[in-house]
């Protein structure tokens, strides 16, 4: 929050810091919803991003309260793989991944860490925040790994928590399980 005041941006200007007697403001009850997940939190990978969450919500007014813990609970619930997943469909260009559906390479010939991917894609996907690349997925196999994209919720949710700052230490070894010619995936075929 800091870095922003210092880049002169301004706190939200709407009801957000106001109380609602008997209740606490709803800027009181993000704080203290993030605080609470933060103590319980296993993976310390994901607290620096979770604090982060604080800020955007606080900073922007086009998050309501609904929307806010709705955000909470996919922070709370995602994994960092999941965090590091959704940095990586914000721009795959980076990496040469398998254009097919997953199950052409052969779901018996995919790895433990790729079946395990594809099954956080899949999740991703079932919360609305991934799009995997066919409107008939019907299992995980058939994820396009190069058409990871983003859906609304989930750009809103790599904006609350300034997921594009995840290093790329994280997530190029999830780009690289489909890219071709690394792991089980095929050498790319050219016409």
């Amino acid at each position: 929050m800091d870095t922003r005041l210092k880049r002169g941006e301004k706190p939200r200007s709407d009801t957000f810091f106001s109380a609602r007697p008997p209740f606490c403001s709803p800027a009181e009850e993000v704080i203290e919803s993030v605080l609470l997940k933060a103590e319980r939190e296993p993976e310390e990978h994901k607290l620096p991003y979770q604090a982060k969450l604080i800020a955007d919500i606080l900073f922007d007014p086009e998050i309501d309260l609904e929307t806010a813990h709705q955000l909470l609970r996919f922070a709370e619930a995602l994994s960092y793989r999941q965090y590091s997943i959704l940095a990586l469909a914000r721009d795959t260009s980076s990496f040469d991944l398998y254009d097919g559906p997953a199950q052409n390479i052969g779901p018996d010939k995919l790895s433990n860490a790729q079946t395990s991917f594809l099954s956080d894609c899949w999740d991703l996907e079932l919360k609305g925040l991934l799009w995997t690349g066919s409107s008939f997925d019907l299992n995980l196999y058939e994820i396009y790994p190069r058409r990871l994209n983003l859906q609304p919720l989930g750009k809103a949710l790599l904006k609350a928590l300034a997921l594009e700052t995840i290093p790329s230490v994280d997530i190029d070894p999830l780009g690289n399980l489909f890219s071709y010619g690394s792991a089980n995936v095929p050498p790319k075929e050219y016409p």
